[in-house]
């Protein structure tokens, strides 16, 4: 059996999944993307993704 298991800041997963969405849908200029991109990193704060992967041999 192996296993695999990723941490990573909750903001950084905000920051690589939705600012690349703003930035080529070009709703980043809108007050509302720039609001809601805010409200994510700020509600992201201290918080982390967890990721495991379990696999049999």
């Amino acid at each position: 059996m192996s296993a695999w298991d990723v941490t990573f800041k909750a903001g950084l997963f905000v920051i690589l999944v939705i600012l690349p969405l703003l930035l080529i849908t070009g709703t980043w200029e809108a007050p509302a993307s720039v609001a809601l991109v805010w409200l994510a990193i700020r509600g992201a704060r201290g918080s982390f993704v967890r990721y495991q992967r379990l696999r049999r041999a």
